[in-house]
């Protein structure tokens, strides 16, 4: 099965495509570091409600490193203002 079709099944039955809600893709996050304006860019953010999921994909290896990485995804919406935040870090392995 190829790689494409898989992330749209993943997409579609584990994470769940939301109802009346939104799925972005290739959402900016905005924010600063020592004064320089910085973007961040999670592969999708779905919305629902009060509720935020973000997720996120890697490929390759798993490294502890991705976890940070949605972290700050997650702190960043924290700082717009989102309450109910949740993540999917979803690994492939070649």
């Amino acid at each position: 099965m190829k790689l494409q079709r898989k992330l749209f099944l993943l997409l579609k039955f584990k994470i769940g495509i939301p109802e009346n809600g939104h799925s972005l893709m290739n959402v900016l996050l905005y924010t600063r570091k020592k004064g320089i304006l910085q973007t961040r860019r999670p592969d999708r953010v779905m919305m629902k409600d009060d509720q935020v999921v973000v997720v996120d994909f890697k490929f390759g290896k798993e490294n502890p490193k991705y976890n940070k990485q949605v972290k700050g995804y997650m702190q960043l919406l924290t700082k717009m203002g989102y309450k109910n935040i949740t993540s999917i870090c979803n690994h492939f392995s070649n």
